[in-house]
């Protein structure tokens, strides 16, 4: 069990989202126990950030900010990884943790300084329980098992250098090389109105994923992750965007077409189904009729409170 303390100044926003989101995750579990504190606590949890972790369903019972002090003593948990949040980029003071556990900084822009109406405040924090989940997702995946303090520091620090965007027709080329170089079709790509997603470590590109939108559902094609990043979450990311993408955009159902990932995406809720029970839309789709084989095997995106094992 790895233990993470989440500091900032406050301890009202950032630090505490990133406690109950890791805390929820279903991966970290067993692996990781999350806390949280400030160097001149508020002493209460920003509202918001209380509203928009009910939203995600991540449990909120017994989240209070606290100070630091509390995990300075001999009586407090033994503090494995230290994550700052704060953004030092808006000369904000960054709480210095003393003693030696591994410490990494993912500088966020504190939420609870947004201003405007009530939906405009509530964004803010959105993007920022968005950016920490995608962080903590990674994070929930390394084999912390097999990597020592400073394996571990390396790691943690990558993680707050990647980051999902979307990406452009003008940016299909590089998008293009790595699905060829990870034996991926890539027929109807250029054609389909689609939204791309890439994930970008500095700048460079490391994986991807699409989502093709029709009537009657959505298609989830073309998960690749570059050599040297597999295994550290980056495709847990990219499929998690893509869902939420599809979310956004209504989309009745999520489909996809797999030949070698069946274990993979029931970790987020697909489950098998029979293909010719995917909507005729979907299946009229490049990937359905021509680009993959007919011994692909076709799943579908289960909604969580059906699916036990999300």
């Amino acid at each position: 069990m790895l233990n993470v303390l989440f500091l900032c100044t406050g301890n009202s926003a950032r630090s505490i989202l990133g406690e109950a989101v890791l805390n929820g995750l279903p991966a970290a579990r067993g692996r990781f126990r999350a806390f949280s504190a400030g160097s001149h606590p508020r002493g209460e949890v920003h509202p918001l950030a209380l509203e928009v972790l009910r939203a995600h369903d991540v449990p909120v019972a017994g989240l209070r900010s606290k100070s630091w002090d509390e995990f300075g003593g001999a009586e407090g948990p033994a503090i494995d990884l230290v994550i700052t949040v704060c953004d030092q980029a808006a000369a904000e003071q960054c709480p210095f943790w003393p003693g030696h556990p591994t410490t990494a900084h993912w500088g966020l822009p504190d939420p609870a300084l947004a201003e405007g109406s009530h939906d405009q405040r509530r964004a803010a924090f959105e993007r920022t329980w968005l950016v920490l989940r995608q962080r903590l997702e990674r994070l929930a995946a390394l084999p912390i098992e097999r990597l020592d303090r400073e394996a571990l520091a390396d790691e943690v620090a990558r993680i707050a250098g990647v980051a999902i965007v979307r990406t452009g027709r003008d940016d299909l080329a590089p998008v293009l090389e790595l699905l060829a170089a990870n034996h991926l079709p890539l027929d109807g790509l250029a054609d389909h109105d689609h939204v791309m997603l890439t994930a970008r470590e500095d700048g460079r590109l490391v994986g991807c994923v699409a989502l093709e939108a029709y009537p009657d559902g959505a298609l989830l094609r073309s998960l690749a992750v570059d050599t040297t990043t597999r295994g550290s979450g980056v495709g847990t990311l990219l499929v998690r965007a893509a869902i939420d993408e599809a979310r956004q955009l209504g989309a009745p159902g999520v489909y996809l077409l797999t030949t070698t990932a069946e274990r993979f995406f029931p970790r987020f809720g697909f489950v098998e189904i029979d293909r010719v029970t995917v909507p005729p839309g979907v299946q009229g789709s490049v990937e359905f009729q021509s680009a993959c084989p007919s011994t692909a095997v076709a799943m579908k995106l289960v909604p969580s409170s059906h699916h036990p094992s999300r």
